[in-house]
């Protein structure tokens, strides 16, 4: 019996410069970079988190652009709590999160905020 491929998760997906709080890959629209992020959005069992705790307004195009590669099956939110507390509550950042794919169906947000962690990190086994 061959095992299940072992799914490769990307914590904040690496593609935010955090010194300077920006999403260069589609802020300034850089060509290379974005293909870069496409060709890697194709590779099967990888998978994203979005576990920041900027403001809405700095996380928005970042999230909306990676879930639109990636798809809800392929991406999931996460707090850091109780680290991500020094910074912003647990109320702040999903609020910030939830406004973020507030035009998104139910099934959606049940697929960033629930199924895909269940999935990926097999809890339904437990």
């Amino acid at each position: 019996m061959t095992p299940d491929p072992i799914p490769i998760v990307d914590c904040h997906a690496h593609f935010l410069d955090a010194e300077v709080h920006t999403y260069p890959v589609f802020s300034e629209r850089n060509p290379g970079f974005e293909a870069l992020v496409r060709d890697y959005s194709a590779l099967p069992r990888r998978y994203l988190i979005f576990g920041l705790g900027w403001t809405t307004n700095q996380i928005r195009p970042w999230i909306l652009d990676l879930i639109e590669l990636f798809g809800p099956a392929r991406c999931m939110y996460a707090s850091h709590m109780p680290i991500a507390r020094l910074g912003y509550s647990f109320q702040q950042l999903y609020g910030a999160y939830l406004d973020v794919v507030s035009d998104f169906s139910g099934a959606e947000k049940q697929r960033l905020f629930s199924d895909t962690a269940i999935e990926v990190y097999r809890l339904s086994q437990i």
